[in-house]
């Protein structure tokens, strides 16, 4: 994954390739003797969701370029998290980057992010249901317009209202030296129920010096555990998807899913329905139940999970990607990792303890604080 890609405008790569190739935030900086295939090539991407042409209609005057002849240039950003019409089983938010709001003063959360911010609404009806139609394309009709009706009236704004006040208290009560590595709510949207429908957030923009394996672990397990106790939330969505490498280190978003510790579901019906159904359809529980089917996990602390969420969902997650963090794309370069390597002999034998040793037993772990400790005191190698 790049964070930037040059591309000749007399001959470009299909826009799904420079779309996969590039980090999200990561710029084309389209190139060309003539005016003319520039401008071609930027009107391409002019108007799309997915990207934003930094620069106005009119092509800025050709740039001298050292060895060689001057030439028009633009770039163009991507701000989309999947292109328009592409199937995928994501049934949540709109995500996308946007300019910074003029009220917050711009700073940067890595290199390249000063001037922008996360904005994440409730999709619409024809959104959602155009989605679903795509996954479900045997869904009755009536079946779809019920489900999707549920979705963008009751589901998306009450765990966006969740999470708003969660990242509140994350700001409130997360430890000062790990701020800027989760995002900052900067401006929030009701809709006339007084439910949120839109947010703006601090971007953590990928990049950074490369991490070992083991500091990787260990500051994601830093951060969850600081979630834990001092901000007493339950992430519940915690993969690859959901932990950046920053340039202040390992961070974490998307509090969607997020319940309290001390949280009583049962006081919302409505917030235990759609929270018992986010963690039957995750990732987590598959992966949860294929453990179980495999006999791997001999912690009772994960034997009643998904429902209802404790900590433990958390510490199941983390230490099982941990152990495999080049599943995700963006983290290659972002994060050492060889599978035989000590640093990954040594992470598997940590997650074998936490799956397998029930509490009472030596070398046990029962908590995210417990991990935390126990990845602290692994060596982690000298750069270089």
């Amino acid at each position: 994954m790049r964070d930037f890609h040059i591309v000749d405008a007399a001959n470009p790569p299909q826009e799904d390739v420079l779309f996969d190739t590039l980090r999200w935030g990561g710029q084309l900086l389209i190139l060309g003797q003539n005016e003319q295939a520039v401008t071609a090539c930027r009107q391409r991407f002019a108007g799309s969701p997915s990207w934003c042409c930094e620069q106005p209609d009119k092509l800025p005057p050709p740039q001298a370029v050292p060895g060689g002849p001057a030439v028009h240039l633009c770039t163009v950003r991507k701000v989309g998290i999947e292109l328009p019409g592409r199937l995928t089983a994501r049934h949540s938010y709109e995500v996308r980057l946007v300019h910074r709001p003029a009220a917050h003063p711009s700073h940067e959360l890595g290199p390249g992010s000063a001037g922008w911010a996360v904005e994440k609404r409730v999709p619409t009806f024809e959104e959602t249901h155009a989605r679903l139609i795509q996954t479900h394309p045997t869904i009755a009709p009536a079946q779809a317009n019920a489900v999707v009706r549920w979705l963008v009236k009751t589901a998306f704004p009450l765990m966006l209202t969740r999470e708003t006040a969660f990242l509140g208290r994350i700001h409130t009560y997360m430890p000062a030296h790990l701020a800027g590595r989760t995002p900052e709510l900067l401006e929030v949207e009701k809709d006339p129920r007084g439910m949120i429908n839109r947010i703006h957030m601090t971007w953590l923009r990928q990049g950074g010096e490369t991490l070992s394996q083991i500091a990787f672990a260990q500051q994601a397990a830093e951060m969850l555990s600081a979630a834990h106790h001092a901000a007493g939330l339950m992430h519940l969505d915690v993969r690859l998807g959901n932990l950046v490498v920053t340039e202040r280190g390992v961070g974490l978003i998307d509090f969607g899913s997020s319940v309290m510790i001390d949280e009583n579901l049962a006081s919302n019906r409505t917030a235990q329905k759609v929270i018992h159904r986010t963690l039957e359809s995750s990732e987590i529980t598959e992966n949860l139940i294929r453990h179980h089917n495999k006999g791997l996990l001999g912690n009772p602390l994960f034997n009643d999970l998904p429902t209802p969420p404790t900590a433990g969902f958390d510490l199941f997650a983390l230490a099982t990607c941990m152990t495999r963090p080049h599943d995700l794309d963006e983290f290659r370069g972002l994060v050492a990792f060889e599978p035989h390597s000590p640093d990954a002999v040594t992470l598997s034998q940590l997650r074998r303890r936490v799956l397998s040793r029930a509490p009472g037993q030596p070398g046990a772990i029962s908590d995210m604080h417990q991990f935390a400790q126990a990845l602290q005191e692994l060596r982690t190698p000298a750069k270089g």
